[in-house]
């Protein structure tokens, strides 16, 4: 991991008072080894927490008026800000956004500029100091403060555009399940709920790829979607997210995190709010006729004469329409019937 720039702000905050700001003028050294220590850290643990992902994959909120981060982020990395102007208006702006949350507490605000798999990103974390003891040499207790960085629960990552404009979900930031921490949330500006459908879609797909590359039985499967259709209606039902670990444990109950950490890895948010047309439509059709006819596909293949779906039902002519015959199976037809 390279260190381009890397600079760390201040704000003072108690429970139901106003922040107060402090600002670094400059960025600190990233040739010095404890901000490079920190850093890798840092990252480290926001990237990599697979026994309990936490990371939700965003595009940027549109409204850049009310969430103007996204557009300073772009401005940063197309050379028309420097990156303490850009580190002093984001802490202000985060300020502003702990001030309306009245139970928010104050800490330190990281911002670093790195290079990671290849990938120019910034990288944003608040941490809230914790006071402890450690020995000194006269072995005798003193008072320390240091940073807890064991969970990170307060941290974005930023992909750096392409050709002046952002690509697909180039945010990933920590899941926040509570109200405490909703403000570095708005700061941020994501938009990660803007597409159910195509988010829980693409779960399941990830879902059918996991059950194929480990040799999941049809029993295994058909547990699996069964549980999670269920999950889903409980979230419909509650208006809440479906939860990437507890869908994990109903993909592979003998490997329960096995799943969420396939899925982080490719993309797949922590937090997802449910389309239920995409779960209902989510089963598996089996049938065989008494005359030697087996049939078996996804309920989703299904749809009515003249559509795009790759089988066409007309119940009034009793036919079903089976399009895009695969040439394996024309062959093993022709085949037989020689």
């Amino acid at each position: 991991m390279q260190i381009n720039e890397f600079i760390i702000h201040r704000i003072d905050k108690e429970q139901h008072r106003d922040p107060t700001i402090y600002l670094r003028r400059t960025p600190l050294r990233v040739t010095d080894a404890r901000v490079l220590k920190f850093t890798e850290i840092a990252v480290g643990v926001f990237k990599n927490n697979e026994e309990k992902p936490s990371s939700v994959f965003a595009d940027f909120n549109v409204d850049t008026t009310i969430y103007p981060f996204s557009d300073w982020c772009l401005r940063y990395f197309n050379g028309t800000t420097n990156f303490a102007a850009l580190t002093r208006d984001c802490t202000k702006r985060l300020a502003h956004c702990m001030k309306q949350q009245h139970a928010s507490t104050g800490g330190f605000v990281v911002f670093a500029n790195i290079v990671v798999d290849g990938m120019n990103k910034l990288f944003v974390i608040m941490l809230h100091p914790q006071d402890g003891l450690s020995i000194d040499e006269k072995l005798q207790f003193k008072d320390v403060t240091h940073l807890e960085l064991k969970h990170i629960d307060k941290a974005a990552l930023i992909t750096a555009p392409a050709n002046g404009a952002f690509g697909n979900k180039p945010v990933a930031y920590a899941g926040f399940r509570k109200a405490m921490s909703q403000y570095f949330q708005e700061f941020i500006g994501p938009d990660a709920f803007r597409n159910p459908s195509k988010d829980s879609a693409e779960l399941i797909d990830k879902l059918e790829d996991y059950a194929r590359g480990n040799n999941f039985d049809e029993a295994q499967l058909d547990a699996a979607r069964v549980g999670i259709r269920q999950y889903a209606q409980q979230c419909v039902a509650g208006a809440t997210e479906l939860d990437l670990t507890i869908i994990s444990g109903l993909v592979d109950p003998v490997h329960p995190a096995a799943f969420a950490a396939y899925a982080a890895n490719l993309g797949i948010s922590a937090f997802i709010k449910p389309d239920p047309g995409v779960f209902r439509r989510w089963r598996t059709i089996k049938h065989t006729s008494a005359d030697g006819l087996v049939l078996q596909f996804k309920a989703e293949l299904v749809g009515q004469p003249g559509t795009n779906h790759r089988l066409e039902l007309n119940s009034v002519n009793k036919t079903l329409l089976i399009k895009n015959v695969e040439d394996e199976l024309i062959e093993k037809i022709e085949a037989a019937k020689t």
